[in-house]
């Protein structure tokens, strides 16, 4: 929990709240959910189970993604993503054999932010 609260704190997580409508596939029920919390610049999805699932990035212009891994608090850089949609695909997570990962993804450019 240690790095998820220092995670949280990295942003104004006062201007967030739970997103799930951001969630365009993988969704499901109880322990293979994911958890969406997103803010006016970043969006955070929480994946316990490491499975793939598609996330709606069309808020921002340009964003950049990184795997965080709540269990190490290790991060890192996927890349930028241009346009509508991020796809997770279940990936080897910054802590070896960690399944969760947080999906992280933060406008590049606040000016570029949609409204």
């Amino acid at each position: 929990m240690k790095h998820l609260k220092t995670l949280m704190e990295s942003v104004d997580f006062t201007t967030g709240r739970a997103k799930d409508e951001l969630l365009l596939d993988g969704q499901k029920e109880k322990y293979d959910r994911i958890a969406v919390f997103a803010g006016d610049d970043f969006i955070f999805a929480y994946n316990y189970t490491g499975r793939s699932f598609k996330i709606d990035t069309s808020k921002f212009e340009n964003a950049d993604v990184w795997h965080f891994s709540p269990v190490s608090g290790i991060s890192s850089y996927v890349g930028r993503v241009r346009g509508n949609v991020y796809a997770y695909k279940k990936t080897t997570t910054p802590s070896e054999g960690c399944k969760d990962v947080v999906v992280i993804i933060k406008a590049a450019d606040r000016d570029k932010t949609k409204t």
